[in-house]
């Protein structure tokens, strides 16, 4: 079961910190990537998706899937891992999958944003 805090709806700090040998300058470093990471993702998963380039949509999503399951970001990771499947399964793509996945990276990164402004202080 994911671990969760109240604050933290998209994705989980505590779980992370775990996983990263409770380092929570690890977690700051690995926050602060792929805060800088995604907003080069996100714009490529919206190129990608309009209109639907499954190869590439597959690619993206298999980068997101490992990236956001790192962050415990449970959410993200069975929307990427969907899209992924999807992609290689289907020659078109719902248009809602990727605009789901790319609004729930989103909030990812907020929250990271918002837990990295926090640890500041």
């Amino acid at each position: 079961m994911p671990h969760r805090s109240s604050k933290f709806k998209h994705f989980s700090p505590k779980a992370m910190l775990e996983d990263l040998m409770d380092s929570p300058e690890v977690v700051q470093n690995v926050l602060t990537y792929f805060i800088s990471w995604q907003n080069d993702v996100a714009k490529e998963l919206r190129s990608a998706a309009d209109p639907a380039d499954t190869h590439r949509l597959q690619r993206i999503a298999h980068s997101l899937r490992g990236t956001l399951a790192q962050l415990h970001a449970d959410t993200g990771a069975q929307l990427a891992s969907a899209l992924e499947l999807t992609c290689k399964q289907a020659t078109s793509v719902p248009p809602s999958l990727p605009n789901d996945l790319h609004d729930e990276l989103v909030a990812v990164a907020n929250e990271a944003s918002i837990y990295l402004q926090a640890s500041k202080h």
